[in-house]
C-alpha cells in the first residue's frame, strides 16, 4: 500500500488567508515572486513524487486552480483553515513536506506545528531551521569551520552601515526568502533598515546553487545549477530569474565540494543541540574566476525545498523526493539517480523549462 505524502506549499495551501497574510503586505512585488516560485516548486514535487508508486501525493490546496497529476489527492483548505489543516492531516500521515518562506519564521513555524500535532517532516527540525534561517548566524558558524564566506557584519535596526564599509555591498534582512529585502549599494549610504540585517562585501562571479539531499546516514549532493539573478549598477533591488542544469563539469565539481563542506559543517555547528537535519537543503554559492576554487564562497544555507526543483525534476529519471524520503528513514544505500545526458534545463521562476540539447535546439 502507497504511503500518504502531505504536500504543503504556504502560499498554494491557504498560508495568504491565514495568520502570516500581512507579513508581505505593501510589498506586491515580493507577494508575487513567493506565490509564483511557491506554486512552481509546488507542481514539481508533485510531478517528481507521481513518478514513484511507494507513495501517495495528498496536496493541501487553498483557492485557485492547479492542474496537478492525476495520482495526486487534493484536499480543499477552507479560508482560515489552513494551520488546522495542516496539522489534521500531517497527524494522519507517514510524511509531511512543508515548503514554506523563512521570513518572519514562516517555515519554522509550520514545522514546529507539524511537530506538535505529531506528524513526521521531511525537513530539518524547527530549532535547525531557526539556525539555518537567520543568515548572520549561518555564515558565522560556517566561518568558525573553515568555510569560505563573504566578508560582513550584522547591522542592528535603525543602525547605519559602516561608512568605511567596502562598496560594492550587499544588504539583506537576517530571515528573508530569495530576494525578499535584498539590496545591492554601488555607492553611497543606503537607507536604515527596521530590522536586523547582514551586510557584506559583493563577491565577484557566478551565483549557483546546490540542493542536497540529507538523510541520517548520508548527504546526497544533486547536480549543481546555475541561478539567473538580475544584477547591476541599475538592479538596486535584485530578483530570481531562473536557472540552468546542469553546468560545466569542472564548476559542478567545485560547487558539490562547497556545497558538502558547508552542510556538514552546519550539521555539526547544530549536533550539540540534538537537532534534526534530514530533508532538502539548498545552499548558494559564489564562484570565483580561480580554477583552484579558492574565490568560491558560501552565501546562504537555504532549509528548505528551492525552486532549483523545477529543473532537477525535468533533468532526473528518478524520483528526487522518494530518495529523500529513503535518507530521511535511514538509508545509505539508496539506488544511484539517474539524470538525461546531452541535455541542459534552462528554467524560469514561474517553472517553464526549456530543453537544451546538444544541437541547442529547443525542445
Amino acid at each position: 500500500m502507497a504511503q500518504r505524502v502531505v504536500i504543503y506549499e504556504w502560499a498554494s495551501s491557504g498560508g495568504l488567508s491565514g495568520p502570516d497574510r500581512l507579513i508581505f503586505q505593501g510589498d506586491e512585488s515580493v507577494m508575487t515572486a513567493i506565490k509564483r516560485e511557491g506554486r512552481a516548486m509546488l507542481m514539481a514535487v508533485c510531478r517528481d513524487l507521481t513518478r514513484d508508486d511507494r507513495f501517495e501525493p495528498v496536496v493541501l490546496l487553498g483557492e485557485g486552480d492547479f492542474s496537478l497529476p492525476d495520482r495526486c489527492q487534493v484536499v480543499r483548505v477552507a479560508f482560515g483553515e489552513e494551520i488546522h489543516a495542516l496539522e489534521k492531516h500531517s497527524a494522519e500521515a507517514p510524511w509531511t513536506l512543508p515548503i514554506a518562506p523563512e521570513t518572519k519564521g514562516v517555515l519554522q513555524q509550520r514545522v514546529h506545528r507539524i511537530e506538535q500535532a505529531g506528524g513526521r517532516v521531511i525537513a530539518p527540525s524547527a530549532d535547525w531551521i531557526a539556525v539555518a534561517a537567520d543568515k548572520h548566524r549561518t555564515i558565522g558558524e560556517l566561518a568558525a569551520r573553515g568555510i569560505a564566506v563573504p566578508a560582513g557584519r550584522s547591522v542592528n535596526p535603525g543602525e547605519m552601515v559602516p561608512l568605511d564599509f567596502i562598496r560594492p555591498m550587499v544588504i539583506k534582512a537576517d530571515a528573508s526568502v530569495g530576494c525578499d529585502g535584498l539590496e545591492m549599494v554601488f555607492e553611497g549610504q543606503p537607507s536604515l533598515r527596521e530590522e536586523s540585517t547582514r551586510v557584506e562585501a559583493l563577491c565577484a562571479g557566478q551565483p549557483v546553487s546546490v540542493a542536497c539531499l540529507v538523510g541520517l546516514k548520508k548527504i546526497l549532493c544533486l547536480p549543481a545549477c546555475l541561478q539567473r539573478i538580475s544584477i547591476g549598477p541599475q538592479e538596486n533591488h535584485p530578483s530570481y530569474k531562473g536557472g540552468e542544469v546542469p553546468i560545466a563539469l569542472n564548476l559542478a565539481k567545485r560547487a558539490d565540494r562547497l556545497a558538502y563542506r558547508a552542510v556538514t559543517a552546519m550539521k555539526d555547528a547544530t549536533a550539540i543541540h540534538g537537532s534534526r537535519v534530514i530533508g532538502w537543503i539548498g545552499v548558494d554559492l559564489i564562484l570565483g574566476d580561480r580554477e583552484d576554487g579558492r574565490d568560491d564562497r558560501v552565501l546562504e544555507i537555504n532549509p528548505r525545498i528551492t525552486t532549483s526543483i523545477v529543473g532537477l525534476v525535468e533533468l532526473s529519471h528518478s524520483s528526487l523526493i522518494g530518495a529523500m524520503i529513503d535518507l530521511a528513514e535511514g538509508s545509505d544505500s539508496i539506488a544511484d539517480l539517474v539524470f538525461q545526458s546531452g541535455c541542459r534545463m534552462r528554467f524560469d521562476a514561474s517553472g517553464t523549462v526549456d530543453r537544451i540539447c546538444d544541437d541547442d535546439k529547443v525542445f
